[in-house]
């Protein structure tokens, strides 16, 4: 009688986690969505500045141009790391409500 309590315990706690895990479960697999987006949003960025380079040695383009190019790679770079980050915060959060990782 005492085991079957307190499987009904574990039961319960499991499933009152269970919308937790899901959510972080969700939560992971966006950010591994948005650090592919943002990685591929880094390669269009650093294909720009490279073209916008060739053109300035060309006298095709500006200064200007460069720089506000190189500005858009170093903000897509940063952006690259933010989702990196993002990513490695949401598997702690799916660890820690799976129970695997207390803190």
């Amino acid at each position: 009688m005492k085991s079957t309590k307190s499987n009904t315990q574990i039961n319960n706690t499991l499933l009152s986690k269970l919308p937790n895990i899901i959510k972080t479960e969700l939560s992971y697999e966006s950010s591994l969505q948005n650090t592919k987006i943002v990685q591929k949003e880094t390669e269009l960025a650093s294909d720009t500045y490279d073209m916008i380079n060739k053109q300035y040695k060309n006298d095709l383009a500006t200064i200007s141009d460069v720089l506000d190019a190189l500005n858009d790679l170093e903000k897509a770079n940063f952006k690259l790391q933010e989702s990196f980050f993002n990513q490695r915060r949401t598997i702690t959060e799916l660890l820690h409500a799976k129970g695997v990782l207390n803190y």
